[in-house]
């Protein structure tokens, strides 16, 4: 889920990118694309991840919500719990990495 949103994420800013801006080489060129996509991937993954029942116990009025994602899932041994962070991170690095 986590690879297929980014790739996703990735692609439509690609695209996007090079519909707005009627420039093929925009998105290699530009980091800020990069980063808008990341970023979005982050929010989405952040969305996903399953909220344990003491971080929802402090809330006001809120029930627990059935997750497509369970708390032990992960990508490259890495747990889901941390793929927002990783992928805010990898934005900021593909911001200054260009073409």
């Amino acid at each position: 889920m986590v690879a297929a949103t980014s790739a996703g994420c990735l692609l439509a800013s690609d695209y996007l990118s090079d519909a707005y801006f009627h420039d093929q080489n925009y998105y290699a060129q530009h980091g800020w694309p990069k980063l808008a996509a990341c970023w979005a991937a982050a929010a989405i993954v952040q969305v996903l991840v399953p909220r344990s029942e003491e971080v929802l116990a402090g809330a006001i009025d809120v029930s627990p919500v059935k997750s497509v994602l369970r708390e032990k899932d992960g990508l490259f041994f890495i747990p889901i719990k941390f793929w927002p962070l990783v992928l805010f991170a990898a934005g900021i690095v593909f911001y200054f990495v260009r073409d």
